[in-house]
């Protein structure tokens, strides 16, 4: 299975019939209010869902210079226009910050985002990037080349490689599968919690490489990325995938504090099985 899915982002709701072969989710957005021309409802994200696609929020902040303050602005609206949607906490969510105003302020850019995410990871959506030009260099990127790349740089989750499609209905990116993980599509199936060969599945799978680069950080992140799969289908034969992209959550969210991580941990997936999983990875850094 390929690590990358391709997606496609859309100002407003189109007909999906006309998306290439491939297309696993629909990204839109939620606001702010004036900086978009559509806000997606609850009925166009049901809509999306009932064509098999996962859907996924963005959120726009002023155009011109932006900051740490817009940034934080930006995290509580967007919260508030999540819960109005009833858009859980663990499905990934985006800050769409253009061109104009990355190149108006790189600097001030970058503080919005960072402002941005740490009030959505506090809150529980922890897949939260920014989408930025490719000089940014980081996050969900803007590279025109109109040829889905393979395979991304690190520090890099995703690349809109193709815009203005069909007559500019929709944009096409590539997205790191990992973040894509928790989807809508697997609520209401019976919950499927972790048993001990999907541990002993994931022991096995934690390759030397992350144990060297990653050290105490491993049992967190990996324990963490394994959120989504608490409550819903847990599939042992993506376990080796999931951990493989743990070096992509340890360069991004490096300057996590533990506590904060150890936390996450305890809420998502319960103090008995996130110290479960948590001890498993440890156990295995040991060897």
């Amino acid at each position: 299975m390929s690590n990358l899915v391709t997606v496609a982002d859309a100002a407003v709701p189109f007909d999906y019939a006309i998306l290439p072969p491939g297309v696993e989710a629909i990204l839109g957005y939620v606001g702010a209010p004036g900086c978009t021309p559509y806000e997606w409802t609850p009925g166009d994200i049901a809509e999306v869902h009932a064509t098999g696609r996962a859907w996924f929020a963005i959120w726009v902040p002023p155009a011109g210079a932006i900051n740490t303050q817009i940034g934080m602005q930006a995290g509580n609206a967007m919260m508030a226009a999540l819960h109005a949607r009833s858009y859980p906490p663990g499905w990934p969510v985006f800050l769409d910050i253009e061109q104009d105003s990355y190149a108006a302020s790189p600097a001030g850019a970058e503080q919005a985002a960072t402002a941005w995410g740490q009030v959505m990871r506090a809150h529980g959506w922890t897949y939260a990037y920014p989408y930025l030009p490719a000089a940014a260099g980081h996050g969900w990127i803007a590279d025109w080349t109109g040829t889905a790349p393979t395979e991304l740089p690190p520090g890099v989750i995703g690349q809109q490689y193709a815009g203005q499609c069909d007559g500019n209905q929709y944009d096409l990116s590539v997205i790191d599968r990992a973040i894509l993980a928790y989807t809508p599509l697997s609520e209401g199936q019976p919950d499927m919690p972790l048993d001990a060969a999907d541990l002993a599945k994931i022991q096995t799978t934690v390759s030397a490489e992350v144990n060297t680069q990653l050290g105490q950080w491993l049992p967190r992140l990996a324990a963490l990325m394994l959120t989504g799969h608490a409550n819903s289908h847990f599939d042992p034969a993506n376990s080796g995938a999931l951990i493989d992209n743990v070096g992509i959550y340890g360069r991004l969210v490096a300057d996590t504090d533990p506590a904060g991580q150890a936390n996450a941990i305890a809420t998502a997936l319960g103090p008995d099985l996130g110290a479960h999983v948590a001890s498993v990875l440890a156990a295995r850094l040991a060897t």
